[in-house]
């Protein structure tokens, strides 16, 4: 074989690999899109509902609260004192619950943090889509908030 058939062959070679890996890419890009989607549609139908109910009863109750709610992530922050805004975080006692997507591991990752916990930081878990339901996030936020009311 001439090197001009060699060089040929390794050239095919290669572009198989960089079809191979473009592929590969586009379906790994589609996958972390259709998570960001699930991730979404479970933020929307699951977690805000039972956040909102709970900031609202913690309001109702003269309870400092709020949702943070952006791209990939939403969080309810609330104390026991009655705080607005940023002043929540100001207050001794603050806790948070928060619901990040995880897209590169197709996880949904939990963090607790628990005002009689703060010294130890976060309590975190990762879940998968199945396991983030109604009964799972309640349960959650009720944790949470038994440490501090």
């Amino acid at each position: 074989m001439s090197i001009k058939d060699e060089l040929a062959k390794i050239e095919a070679e290669a572009d198989k690999r960089r079809a191979f890996r473009k592929t590969a890419t586009e379906e790994q890009q589609k996958k972390l899109a259709d998570f960001d989607r699930k991730f979404d549609e479970i933020k929307i139908s699951v977690i805000a509902p039972a956040m909102e109910e709970t900031r609202d009863t913690l309001l109702s109750k003269n309870h400092g609260a709020r949702i943070d709610d952006k791209k990939g992530s939403i969080t309810l922050v609330f104390c026991r004192e009655m705080a607005a805004g940023s002043q929540i975080e100001a207050q001794k006692n603050t806790n948070c619950v928060r619901f990040n997507c995880e897209r590169e591991r197709g996880l949904i990752e939990v963090a607790m943090t628990k005002a009689s916990s703060k010294a130890c930081g976060p309590l975190i878990t990762s879940i998968s889509s199945r396991e983030c339901s109604k009964a799972f996030v309640e349960g959650c936020l009720l944790d949470a908030a038994s440490a501090v009311l």
